[in-house]
């Protein structure tokens, strides 16, 4: 079995993002900030005329600062809901067969809480392998939803 996935750059990682989720990627947009958002959370920007909060990856990864992002990803997580990603670089479509794959040592099950779907190997670089459901948390949602953007 293959998976499809856009291979982009964040914080020096490789990183995968599941094609089926990827709606489409473009230059970063303005961005207005969300208030009581996780540190993540970089903000909301309107997308094809609707509020899409935006996530750092480089800070989900907790790596302490954010990174330099050139673009923005952004995935339809249900038919309601997309989130942008800001990513360094966005690189190829790669499809990886299900034998390339490994689930997460355990070792990396609370550093990676649930982002990180398992982990690969591509020209000899550790493939990270995201998921896309879990990027923000029900209180972002909740916040977005009850219009609390701050000026």
């Amino acid at each position: 079995m293959r998976q499809a996935l856009l291979l982009v750059t964040v914080a020096g990682r490789l990183c995968g993002l599941p094609v089926e989720h990827v709606r489409e990627t473009m230059r970063p947009l303005p961005l207005e900030t969300l208030s009581h958002a996780p540190r993540f959370v970089a903000g909301v920007s309107i997308v094809r005329g609707e509020p899409t909060p935006v996530v750092d990856l480089a800070l989900l990864f907790d790596d302490g600062k954010a990174s330099k992002p050139t673009r923005l990803v952004t995935l339809r997580l249900n038919e309601s809901r997309c989130v942008g990603v800001l990513v360094e670089r966005v690189l190829r479509v790669h499809y990886l067969e299900h034998e390339q794959s490994a689930t997460l040592p355990r070792l990396l099950d609370a550093a990676a809480t649930e982002l990180v779907q398992k982990l690969s190997e591509l020209d000899g670089e550790l493939l990270w392998v995201l998921q896309a459901g879990p990027l923000l948390p029900d209180s972002v949602w909740n916040a977005l939803a009850s219009h609390e953007v701050a000026p």
